[in-house]
């Protein structure tokens, strides 16, 4: 199996990137710094913040009347 890249077929196994040991010139530095800026990327949007916990108290006050408070004895 085989993928295409830039108009290239490159064997599926074969590694797109190999680093060698020697002494890198800056044409081999700045082409590495690009193959991994082009593959960085970047964090999708934040996650929406939590509701404040205040905004909405667990229990809904009740409407009270001038006497309800006779019928709470």
């Amino acid at each position: 199996m085989s993928i295409e890249v830039n108009g290239n077929r490159v064997a599926h196994d074969a590694p797109l990137l190999r680093i060698e040991h020697g002494n890198p010139d800056d044409i081999e530095i700045a082409a590495l710094l690009a193959v991994l800026l082009a593959t960085a990327t970047t964090p999708k949007s934040s996650p929406a913040p939590a509701p404040a916990v205040w905004l909405r108290p667990r229990r809904h006050s009740v409407y009270v009347t001038a006497t309800s408070w006779r019928s709470a004895a």
